[in-house]
């Protein structure tokens, strides 16, 4: 008799397991779930709070925000070119829209942005600056809800919403304070949204409007009494070519979305369209921002544009 044959065959993997293995995976699986469903319902309020990011949160939130954007826009290029017109166009619309939150420089040094959480992105670090011109429209186009970007879909067209991605991508080069001066006919052609895209897009909430105003009172009142620099008195005597540039840059600057249209008749913001306090006030409120106003440092908005903003708001005086 060959011993060969009567071997028993060799058992499968699973045929070799102990008795009562899948009964006892199977438990363990359940009461993991159990446990880990107890945690999650314990945990929420932290998760909620505003708060220190867990370890590795900020690295699994910026890979499911990879995730998040549809494959299909990683390879579209930007179909706006980098023109001067389209530049100065994308920083109305960026900061119109998205300083509120990340900067006049894209560093998410705003107070709002700072509040939140997770704080607004830095656009000028890689996590963003790497993302190609087809995923930053997707994020600008869709928004990101669990990081409380908004969607810009239904109040910006795809046209602004690709010069708002030309000029962050100004930003992250650090060229935008090359970008070309305001003008009469570039204001034209780089206003937002003529009858309230702007104003539908910046913050309306109680909230940020109240936060808005004590800090600017508490700048007018610091400055109020302060004497006016001998150039104020250009004020008086601005012609109607400053006056336009002003308005541009009022435009161009964002402005208008809160602050109640070229009219500056007051909105989120206080209206500035009879400003009694000097030069300096305004001065110091544009370099301090406060509220959902971002601060503009002179690199962004030198001190002579300020000054052209001042004239055209006083030239609005009653």
């Amino acid at each position: 008799m060959n011993v060969r044959e009567t071997r028993a065959s060799p058992a499968r993997a699973w045929d070799r397991l102990p008795p009562g293995f899948w009964q006892g995976f199977l438990s363990g699986a359940f009461a993991l779930a159990i446990i880990g469903g107890l945690l999650a319902f314990l945990l929420s309020p932290e998760i909620l709070k505003h708060r220190s990011p867990f370890p590795l949160e900020e690295a699994i939130g910026q890979s499911r925000i990879d995730a998040a954007i549809d494959g299909s826009y990683k390879d579209r290029a930007n179909p706006v070119a980098a023109t001067p017109e389209n530049i100065a166009a994308g920083r109305t619309i960026y900061n119109s829209n998205c300083a509120f939150c990340h900067g006049v420089t894209g560093q998410g040094e705003a107070q709002i942005g700072q509040n939140m959480f997770p704080k607004a992105a830095n656009l000028r670090e890689p996590e963003t600056a790497n993302k190609t011109d087809g995923q930053l429209f997707w994020i600008l186009e869709n928004g990101l809800s669990f990081v409380g970007m908004p969607a810009f879909k239904s109040s910006l067209s795809q046209d602004d919403l690709w010069k708002a991605t030309l000029y962050i991508r100004q930003l992250q080069k650090g060229t935008a304070a090359a970008a070309p001066a305001a003008t009469a006919g570039s204001a034209a052609s780089a206003t937002v949204s003529p009858a309230g895209t702007t104003a539908a897009a910046a913050p309306t909430s109680t909230t940020a409007a109240q936060a808005y105003a004590p800090t600017t009172a508490a700048a007018r009142t610091s400055v109020a009494t302060q004497a006016a620099p001998a150039n104020t008195t250009a004020a008086a005597a601005a012609n109607s070519g400053d006056l336009a540039k002003g308005v541009a840059l009022f435009q161009q600057q964002g402005c208008t979305g809160c602050h109640g249209g070229d009219k500056a008749t007051g909105g989120v913001g206080p209206a500035l369209n009879n400003i009694q306090y000097p030069f300096a006030g305004l001065l110091k409120q544009v370099r301090s921002g406060g509220g959902v106003m971002p601060p503009y440092p002179a690199a962004s908005l030198p001190d002579s544009d300020v000054m052209l903003i001042y004239n055209y708001l006083k030239s609005l005086q009653k």
